[in-house]
């Protein structure tokens, strides 16, 4: 019965190791000039102060912004205690327009 009690053990153990999210880290979003944060959490699904992003949440988030028509584009950095978000927006861009006759 010892046997199966340290088992058992080990198993809570390992359910709870896993069910915590060890690669959890805030991100930090720049480049943004006429957005702000409020803005750019109402084009996500997701709290953007939140600390507990993983790769699979910050992807999602990058979808997201792809998805609106004020983001063109977006950068990711990751480092060991944070993911770092570059934004460029539409109308920080120059473009010229070619008419053809």
């Amino acid at each position: 019965m010892q046997i199966n009690n340290s088992i058992f053990q080990s198993f809570v153990f390992l359910i709870f190791f896993f069910n915590t999210n060890i690669f959890a880290k805030p991100i930090y979003i720049d480049g943004i000039s006429k957005l702000n944060l409020s803005d750019i959490e109402v084009l996500t699904d997701f709290d953007i102060y939140s600390n507990d992003y993983d790769i699979i949440k910050v992807n999602e988030l990058i979808k997201d912004l792809y998805n609106s028509d004020l983001i063109y584009d977006v950068k990711l950095t990751e480092t060991d205690d944070l993911f770092s978000i570059l934004i460029e927006e539409y109308y920080n861009r120059k473009y010229i327009y070619k008419w053809k006759y």
